[in-house]
């Protein structure tokens, strides 16, 4: 288990993951979908966080450094999981034949590299996983941020919340919702680009309050403060999964999400040590988001053309049953065996 992890936000990026998975679920089957794209935002603030607690361990780490390590981390269940879903929908869904696989295939170059979010793949561009847009803007806002911040940290630092309220109300007042990636302004930029600039920003912003925070938690009861944050953050979570008014309160829950970020990773000293079999189930479920988050369109394909054409609320429970056996196997073998791959194939060519 890696040293100095935040177990708290493992946990919810994990529920976070099922929270969108849900989400895509009500959205395939043209229900009324309930804001869970919303955990998308705590996504990029918990990278954001990650981020700038990265560049204070490692300062001097080139942009370029880190984007190949993230890369390397990433990409193999990435392309995994395009690649089975891509087989799915040609081989078993259309029951296409060789050559329009291959057409296909080499027809969604933007998917396969990463640049599903980017200006590589407009309104009218079919993406088969549409969910990895995320991966493409963070990795994109992330390198954009490591350039400047050794020369403007103090300002970046300083002004980031107030430029990320400043885009979230620029994105309100052109749109009206949070609820996109595609459209692009001008024809240039996306908003997909905005949503992870905004949401890292805020990221950023938490690290450096989760400092402040510390020193004042000390006085906060130990048990119940730590009961009355996790308490907190699970009622934000159902109303999020529960109502429709979403439309009006999201910016409000980007905020909080921020707050929870900053609360949970300062306040984890100050709650009694946690079992190390809870920390190592929430650094494995952790590590199941990633999962989650990319594989749920198959099983969505899966279950809707073997078992529920048509909708009913009792299929969300093997749903996410069949996507937990599904990505708890697809991490384990990415993890033992492309990503051991891959990373190798990396070194190779960096030592040329």
């Amino acid at each position: 288990m890696r040293e100095n992890r935040y177990y708290f936000l493992d946990f919810y990026k994990f529920l976070f993951a099922i929270i969108i998975s849900v989400f895509h679920l009500w959205a395939y089957y043209s229900e009324p979908a309930r804001g869970g794209f919303i955990g998308v935002e705590f996504f990029f603030i918990v990278s954001g966080f990650m981020l700038m607690k990265h560049y204070q361990e490692s300062p001097d780490q080139t942009p370029g450094a880190y984007f190949v390590s993230r890369i390397v981390r990433l990409y193999p269940h990435y392309i995994f999981s395009f690649v089975m879903l891509f087989l799915y929908v040609n081989v078993v869904m259309n029951q296409s034949d060789f050559k329009t696989i291959v057409y296909n295939f080499f027809s969604h170059t933007a998917e396969i590299l990463m640049m599903s979010g980017t200006l590589l793949a407009d309104e009218k561009t079919y993406i088969y996983n549409s969910v990895t847009w995320y991966i493409s803007v963070m990795l994109i806002t992330a390198y954009a941020i490591l350039v400047f911040l050794p020369k403007h940290e103090k300002e970046i630092i300083n002004l980031s919340p107030l430029l990320a309220v400043w885009i979230y109300m620029y994105v309100f007042y052109t749109k009206g919702t949070l609820n996109l990636w595609r459209p692009h302004i001008a024809g240039v930029l996306n908003y997909g680009l905005l949503r992870s600039t905004a949401g890292m920003l805020l990221g950023m912003a938490a690290y450096r309050a989760k400092d402040v925070l510390k020193n004042n938690l000390i006085s906060i009861n130990r048990n119940g403060g730590g009961l009355l944050l996790i308490g907190s953050a699970l009622i934000v979570i159902a109303i999020i999964a529960s109502y429709r008014f979403w439309w009006r309160a999201c910016f409000a829950y980007v905020i909080l999400f921020a707050l929870g970020v900053s609360f949970l990773s300062a306040g984890e000293d100050m709650i009694p040590k946690l079992p190390k079999k809870v920390c190592s189930a929430f650094n494995y479920l952790g590590g199941l988001s990633y999962g989650f988050y990319l594989n749920n369109y198959i099983i969505e394909y899966f279950i809707r053309q073997w078992f529920y054409p048509v909708y009913h609320h009792y299929i969300i429970l093997p749903y996410l049953l069949l996507l937990s056996i599904y990505t708890v196997f697809t991490t384990c073998f990415v993890r033992k065996i492309i990503s051991n791959g891959f990373a190798k194939m990396v070194e190779q060519l960096k030592g040329r």
